[in-house]
């Protein structure tokens, strides 16, 4: 019970962590705070969908010891006020009031759907706008209002600090007359969504003006979470397709949840091609058991095969694609 020893800690401490981290569920982690002594420092900031990297945050270790250790007089802003509440029409939003708003540069909200797991849950870019003097304001559209939606607001201030919000959860119904305003959908992706929920992609535009995005990460490949989604969970007796663009043949391994993974041999063309992953062709890595269907199926990834060039290949327009019997 590490928690037991807060109430003791005496030296000014900054948390960094990542939402979908497995050893370090971030909602309980910041609760430690609230044991502090009066007087102590504390700060954290979380990433959203990060896993054990904090690239976007991890600039603020040295702006901290700069001030706490060196001593030096450097503005380090207050602890935010935020609260899930519903808006006029009923569409849960969330409020974000920060400490020194004169100072804040932008605030970046997400929120998530339904998941108990904190490390499970895909997390939205929600965005936030000015609604009052010193508050800003982020719609959380919902497909059930009886289940639970999750929201944390992170604050960029002008010396480039990052500070999160605490972590916020309600069921919309309980708040009043909640109404949902989103739905499920078959489109995963298309080049005008954005790249936000995929792990080292940039946004890249291939033939025909087509929008999509490319790996950066020529050994780690590039990933999403957004399938834990209800909004995007797959339909009953669908499968994973997808719109690819490359010059050269690439084989790339492809993972789906924790356990299953494929190949897929991308092949060369001057156009755009499609391709329709097939449950039968992802087998479970112990015991060798094809899948049984995509809507167990919460994250994908893709990986280069020793030889091939993840880079080589665009990606675009995900979708589930409902299969005839």
């Amino acid at each position: 019970a590490p928690q037991a020893h807060v109430p003791h800690i005496t030296a000014a401490t900054m948390f960094l962590n990542g939402t979908n981290d497995h050893h370090g569920g971030h909602e309980r982690g910041q609760e430690s705070f609230k044991l502090f002594q009066n007087g102590v420092p504390w700060s954290f900031a979380q990433q959203a969908r990060g896993h054990h990297n904090t690239e976007k945050i991890g600039h603020n270790t040295r702006i901290w010891l700069n001030k706490h250790v060196l001593g030096k007089a450097i503005f380090w802003p207050g602890h935010p006020q935020t609260k899930i509440v519903l808006d006029p029409v009923g569409v849960p939003q969330m409020v974000v009031e920060p400490a020194s708003p004169e100072r804040v540069v932008r605030v970046e909200v997400f929120h998530a759907l339904k998941s108990p797991s904190s490390f499970n849950r895909s997390w939205r870019d929600a965005e936030a706008k000015v609604s009052g003097k010193g508050r800003w304001t982020a719609s959380l559209p919902v497909i059930n209002v009886n289940d639970y939606v999750f929201a944390f607001a992170n604050i960029i201030y002008d010396n480039t600090v990052v500070r999160s919000s605490d972590f916020e959860a309600a069921i919309p119904s309980k708040l009043g007359e909640a109404v949902a305003t989103d739905k499920a959908s078959n489109t995963l992706y298309t080049g005008d969504d954005g790249i936000g929920v995929w792990t080292d992609v940039a946004e890249v535009e291939g033939p025909g003006g087509i929008k999509g995005f490319r790996s950066t990460n020529k050994r780690r490949g590039s990933g999403t979470e957004q399938l834990a989604d209800p909004k995007w969970k797959a339909p009953k007796g669908a499968a994973l397709g997808f719109r690819f663009y490359c010059t050269q043949p690439v084989t790339l391994l492809f993972q789906a949840g924790n356990h299953y993974e494929g190949t897929l041999e991308i092949t060369a063309s001057g156009d755009w091609q499609e391709m329709v992953i097939q449950k039968k062709s992802l087998l479970n890595r112990f015991n060798k058991s094809p899948l049984g269907s995509w809507t167990d199926i919460g994250k994908i990834k893709f990986l280069p095969k020793e030889g091939s060039d993840i880079t080589k290949v665009i990606f675009s327009e995900f979708r589930w694609v409902i299969q005839k019997k």
